[in-house]
Order: C-alpha cells, then structure tokens, then sequence
C-alpha cells in the first residue's frame, strides 16, 4: 500500500513579504545606536547629578541651591533626550517603510517544495528519485532523498505536477500536486508539503535487456535499462541483489541451465565493472524451471526469456 498526503502552500501580497524583512533590518539598526545614544543621553545627566551629591557630602563647595538646579536640569536633559531618542527610532521606521518598495524580481517566485520519504513503518528511505513532471510543460524536475529521507525542491508556478517515485526499470506515479499561478507581485508565503510512504517491489523484470540469440553477450540497447540499474543500486549501497536468468524450453535443460546462468553473469560483470562491489550480486540461472507464461506459443516463450533483479 502506498499512502500520499499533500499540503498545499500559500500566495500572499508583498507588503507582508516586506513588512517582516524591514522590521527586523529596524530592530538591528535601532539596538545598534541604542547603547552609544543611552551613554550620551541617559547615564552622563545621571552621573553628573551624583557628582554633585557627592560635592555636598563631603563639603568641597556645592550646596542644596546648586544641587536643585543641577536636578532640575538633569530631569531636563533626561526628558528631551529620551524625546530625541523615540523621534529618532520612529523616523527610521518611517524611512525604512517607504524606501523598501519591493521589486518583482526579489520576490520568492518559486514554489518550495517539502518531500518527506519513509517506508510504511516510517522508516526513511533514502536515496529515492521523486519525479515532478509538469503537465502543461512536459518538464521533468528530479530530487533525491537525504539519509533522512528529505528533499527540499523548487518548482515553477502555473503548473501541476505528477509526482512519481522511480524504481529500477519503471516510474510509479503517486500523487498530483497543482502550484497556482502567481498573480503580479504575489508570492508563496508557505511551503508546499508532500509526504510519501511506500514499500518496493522485491522483484524488477529488466524489459529492455536483450543477449543474441543463444549467446550471453549482450545487445547495445541493453545499456540504457542497466545504467538505471547500476544508478539505482548507487544510491542504495545497503542492499544486495540476485541477478535471475530464465530461458524458454526450447533445447536441453542442461543448455538452457548454462545459458541463463551465463547471461545472469553478463550483467554481474558489466555492474562490477562499473564499480559495484561483487559481494552485493548474486548470479542465478534458472534456465526454463520458472516459466512467466505458458511454452507452447511463441508470444509465451518470449515472455519466458528474461532477466529478473530480486531484492536479498
């Protein structure tokens, strides 16, 4: 069973866009003349009407006359400079408003895409190519999952979009995802969330793979089905896979035994050769003992002739 649950972003006008990024540029900018205008403005009156307190304590010439101006003052100063203070801070709210207008091009114009991929345990699959393939575009847009089965990707507004998860020798489609087309200066203010949970096949028909007849060597339109099979078995190192060779029941047991195991062979030493590790295949030949369709037809005997990769 597979299970799919989307989450649909969110378009929204700039102002807000706007609005966020200004308050915090304000909030930075204010913090930083903040502590030099509180010295200046604050703590220096303060520390003068201390010094005169002290004066009068200790007699060096100040008395209560002069230390009531000097308060009177020092309220004064504390008043009008903190006034200056708040004039200053909303002046620079003001500007800051009006001179960040927003521009087209610095808005967010792609959809942000959120893939999560587990398996029907919740375990996360990694390594998994998610698949965006746009209708009204025929583009195709790839991810992959991390080790914790993420993928983050960006895709155009205005279309919808198959998501399908890719396998070994086929694409299985899950889900269909529609990004809106954004009206003039509108922008995606949320993410757009897909969550896949899905359990793989143990067993893949290689369709493309052919040998010449009666032989194991392999025809040149065979490559293009094992570069997906060697890909996909780079991105999963963890498991391990049986090449299975089958054969129709035309000629001997024993010939059709060493044909399959032969050609079964081929394909573990072209995957060797390209780097995967030998003690993660396994090369069987089953020769005509599993047959997919009934011998007595051509149509049949052709099916029977295959190559299968099981999952260990």
């Amino acid at each position: 069973m597979e299970v799919v649950e989307i989450t649909q972003g969110q378009s929204s006008d700039p102002a807000k866009y706007w609005k966020n990024r200004s308050w915090k540029i304000e909030i930075i900018a204010f913090k930083a003349l903040l502590i030099p205008c509180l010295i200046t403005a604050v703590i220096k009156p303060i520390t003068d009407f201390m010094a005169a307190c002290i004066c009068i304590i200790t007699g060096r010439g100040c008395n209560i006359s002069i230390l009531f101006s000097l308060l009177v003052k020092t309220s004064y100063r504390l008043m009008t400079r903190t006034t200056f203070l708040l004039l200053l801070y909303c002046n620079m709210v003001t500007v800051q408003a009006w001179s960040q207008k927003p521009a087209a091009d610095s808005l967010p114009q792609m959809a942000t895409v959120n893939v999560s991929v587990t398996s029907m345990k919740g375990q996360a699959r990694k390594g998994e190519v998610i698949i965006f393939r746009g209708e009204k575009t025929g583009r195709m847009i790839n991810g992959i999952s991390d080790a914790a089965g993420k993928i983050k990707q960006l895709l155009p507004p205005g279309d919808t979009y198959n998501v399908s998860v890719k396998s070994i020798s086929d694409t299985t489609r899950y889900a269909i995802l529609t990004v809106p087309t954004l009206e003039k200066d509108e922008y995606f203010s949320e993410d757009f969330w897909v969550k896949i949970k899905f359990d793989p096949a143990k067993s893949y028909r290689l369709d493309n793979v052919h040998f010449d007849t009666d032989k194991a060597s392999l025809r040149p339109d065979s490559y293009t089905e094992l570069s997906e099979l060697l890909d996909y078995l780079q991105r999963h190192e963890e498991i391990k896979v049986e090449i299975a060779g089958h054969t129709d029941n035309v000629g001997t047991d024993a010939h059709n035994l060493k044909l399959s195991q032969d050609r079964a062979g081929a394909i573990v030493r072209y995957l060797t050769s390209k780097g995967i590790k030998v003690n993660r295949l396994t090369a069987k030949g089953y020769g005509a003992t599993q047959p997919a369709a009934d011998n007595a037809a051509e149509e049949g005997r052709q099916m029977n002739r295959r190559t299968e990769v099981r999952i260990l």
